[in-house]
C-alpha cells in the first residue's frame, strides 16, 4: 500500500480495458517468474545467500504445496519486493496489479 501510495498517490479515473488488463497482468507474471528464477539461481550459487537466506527453504523434508513458503523472512522480503518492483517496472494498472498479485500467490500455493 506505501509504494502504491508512493507511485501514483491518485488511482487512474477508468479501469483498464480487459485486452490491457489480461496484458498486463500475464507480462508481470512472465517477468516475475524470469526475475525469480535468475535470483533462485543465485541463491543456490553463493553460498552466503544460500545459507543465510535459502537454507530454511530446503529442510522440510516432506513435499506439500505450502512448502514452497516456507522461506525465511529474507527471502519473503526478496520475492515480494520483485513482484513489486515488476509491477512498476511495467507501469501496471492499479487493478492490473492486484489480480497480478492475487494470482500470483494463488500459483505459488498451489503449484
Amino acid at each position: 500500500a506505501l509504494l502504491q501510495c508512493v507511485r501514483s498517490p491518485s488511482l487512474p479515473p477508468e479501469a483498464p480495458r480487459c485486452a490491457r488488463a489480461l496484458a498486463e497482468v500475464a507480462l508481470c507474471l512472465l517477468l516475475f517468474d524470469s526475475v525469480y528464477f535468475a535470483w533462485h539461481v543465485v541463491i543456490h550459487r553463493v553460498p552466503w545467500l544460500y545459507q543465510r537466506v535459502h537454507s530454511t527453504h530446503h529442510q522440510n523434508r516432506d513435499t506439500f504445496a505450502l512448502a514452497a513458503q516456507d522461506s525465511s523472512p529474507w527471502e519473503l522480503l526478496s520475492l515480494q519486493t520483485i513482484a513489486l518492483t515488476c509491477a512498476a517496472l511495467l507501469d501496471c494498472h492499479p487493478l492490473s496489479e492486484m489480480a497480478f498479485h492475487m494470482i500470483n500467490i494463488w500459483m505459488s500455493v498451489e503449484d
